[in-house]
C-alpha cells in the first residue's frame, strides 16, 4: 500500500483534533475539537445522559466487527504492568495498586508499595522521573511506519482505528 491509498479504514483522533470535510474546516470549540461535526444529523448534544441516550449509534460503527484503539506513549518505553487482575476485577481492594494497564504506569508507580513502583526502582532507580522516558520515546517514534500499521489493521479486518493522542500523563502525541 502506498501513502494516500484507500485502506477502507476510518481513522479517528481521540483528542483535540479538527476535521476537514469537503475542503472546509469544522467550527472548533475551546479544546480545538469540532464543536458540532458537519456530518452529524441529529440535534446538538447537551451534557446529559438523556441527551446521549437519544442519539443513535452511527451505522458504520454498528456494522464494524473490529476496531482498534492504540494507546502509545511514554508508558510504552518501560512497557510494564502487573498481571494480577487479567480479568479486570475492579471490585478488588488492590486493583489500583495492581493495575494491569501499562498506560497507567505513571499513576501506579507513584503508589507506595505498588508492583509498578518496585519494578520502576529496579532498572531506573527511585529518583528516575517518568518524563525522562521522553527522549527514548521521541527517538523510537521516528521509526514508526503508519502505512504498514494501516495495512496490518486493514488485513485484520479493522473498520476503524483510534490513536489515543493524550492520556492521563498529559503528554500530547499529535
Amino acid at each position: 500500500m502506498k501513502s494516500g491509498e484507500e485502506t477502507g479504514l476510518s481513522l479517528a483522533i481521540n483528542h483535540c483534533a479538527c476535521s476537514k470535510r469537503s475542503g472546509r474546516v469544522a467550527q472548533l470549540n475551546k479544546c480545538g475539537t469540532p464543536a458540532r461535526p458537519e456530518w452529524s444529523t441529529g440535534p446538538p448534544y447537551v451534557p446529559s445522559l438523556d441527551s446521549l441516550n437519544r442519539h443513535p449509534l452511527p451505522q458504520w460503527y454498528a456494522d464494524a466487527k473490529l476496531g482498534i484503539f492504540v494507546h502509545w506513549g511514554l508508558y510504552s518505553v518501560p512497557g510494564w504492568a502487573p498481571l494480577v487482575h487479567p480479568e479486570h476485577d475492579f471490585t478488588s481492594q488492590d486493583y489500583i495498586t495492581q493495575n494491569p494497564y501499562a498506560e497507567w504506569y505513571l499513576n501506579t508507580m507513584r503508589l507506595e508499595g505498588s508492583p509498578t513502583q518496585a519494578y520502576h526502582r529496579e532498572p531506573y532507580g527511585a529518583d528516575y522521573n517518568y518524563y525522562n522516558f521522553a527522549p527514548t520515546f521521541n527517538r523510537e517514534i521516528q521509526k514508526w511506519n503508519p502505512d504498514s500499521w494501516a495495512e496490518i489493521f486493514r488485513s485484520a479486518g479493522a473498520k476503524y482505528v483510534v490513536l489515543t493522542t493524550k492520556h492521563h500523563d498529559a503528554l500530547e502525541r499529535h
